[in-house]
């Protein structure tokens, strides 16, 4: 049986910038001592993240409207927008729209190790905390 090729997308800043979400407070960091107390890094290839996700790739995922109002969280203190994901469980935190490119920046890495083929599977435990979905 053929080992299967595994990439993990991981640096020390993707780290620390996951912890910012008020919601998973130390998960990230939770979820790394375990992978390395198991010695799961023996077993797969770390990549780092790609630099931050542009408007441009995100908006080929999420309407431009959606984007634009993540961006506007930075500078009002609107309501929680159940419209758009954002309440209780996906709080709009200072730093959100940063975050999530990149957030969306390891998850393309790890996308890009796939479409290559130099690897089988991708792992980005940074990401998939939020509710967001592509816009129909």
């Amino acid at each position: 049986m053929e080992l299967r090729k595994v990439v993990y997308v991981h640096s020390t800043d993707l780290l620390q910038q996951s912890e910012s979400n008020p919601r998973i407070n130390n998960r990230s960091s939770i979820v790394f001592s375990l992978i390395q107390a198991y010695g799961l890094l023996e077993h797969v290839q770390v990549v780092p993240p790609l630099v931050k996700t542009s408007e441009k790739e995100l908006t080929s995922f999420h309407s431009v409207d959606y984007i634009h109002y993540i961006q506007s969280l930075e500078y009002n203190e609107d309501e929680e927008q159940e419209e758009y994901g954002i309440g209780y469980e996906c709080p709009k935190f200072t730093g959100l729209y940063s975050y999530i490119c990149s957030i969306a920046g390891a998850s393309l890495a790890g996308a890009k190790t796939l479409v290559t083929g130099e690897a089988d599977i991708a792992v980005n435990w940074y990401g998939g905390w939020h509710h967001g979905s592509k816009d129909s």
